[in-house]
C-alpha cells in the first residue's frame, strides 16, 4: 500500500501539518467537484437548447407542409401572419417572426412581450433557461415592416443564438 495515501487517513494523531493538508486535499476535492458539475451543467444546457431549438424548427416546417389549412383552424393568429406560423402560435402566442441567416445556425423563432426581460432568460415554452429566445423590443408595433427591428439576444460562446455572427 502508499504510504502517503495511508497518512493522509490514518486515525493516528498528526501535526499541524498533517491537519491542514488533509484540509486542503478536502477542499481540493470539493473544488473539484463543483466544477466538474458545473461543466457538466453547462454542456448539458447547450444541449438541451440545441435539442429544443431543432423541435421548433421542426413546428415551422410542419407549418409550410400544411399550409392554408393550419391558418384556418386558429382564428385567434393575427391575419397578418403567414399561415406557416400557425402551430408556433398555438404553441406559444408570443411569436413574432422568424430570424434565419444563411449559411450560419442562426434560424430562430423571435418572440415579443409586454417587457423586454420576458425572454432574456427563459426560452419558447417560458422555462428559465441561460440561452433565452431572440426577441423583439416590447414597443414595435404589430404589422411595423417598413422600419428596421432591433432583434437582441445573447452571443453564447457555444455558438448558439448570435454567438456565431462575429466570425460571420
Amino acid at each position: 500500500r502508499n504510504r502517503s495515501i495511508d497518512s493522509l487517513f490514518s486515525s493516528k494523531r498528526n501535526a499541524k501539518g498533517d491537519v491542514v493538508r488533509r484540509i486542503v486535499l478536502v477542499v481540493s476535492l470539493l473544488v473539484l467537484i463543483g466544477s466538474l458539475s458545473y461543466i457538466i451543467y453547462y454542456y448539458y444546457q447547450s444541449y438541451a437548447n440545441k435539442q429544443q431549438i431543432s423541435g421548433i424548427q421542426d413546428m415551422l416546417a410542419q407549418g409550410e407542409k400544411d399550409g392554408d389549412q393550419a391558418a384556418d383552424g386558429n382564428s385567434q393568429m393575427p391575419t397578418e401572419y403567414l399561415a406557416k406560423f400557425s402551430k408556433l402560435y398555438e404553441a406559444n402566442p408570443d411569436i413574432a417572426a422568424w430570424l434565419k441567416i444563411d449559411d450560419t445556425i442562426v434560424d430562430y423563432p423571435v418572440m415579443q412581450a409586454d417587457d423586454n426581460d420576458k425572454y432574456l432568460r427563459h426560452d419558447f415554452y417560458l422555462n428559465y433557461k441561460e440561452h433565452g429566445v431572440p426577441f423583439l423590443d416590447f414597443r414595435v408595433k404589430s404589422g411595423q415592416s417598413n422600419i428596421n427591428h432591433i432583434v437582441y439576444g445573447h452571443n453564447m460562446r457555444d455558438g448558439q443564438m448570435f454567438g456565431v455572427l462575429p466570425s460571420y
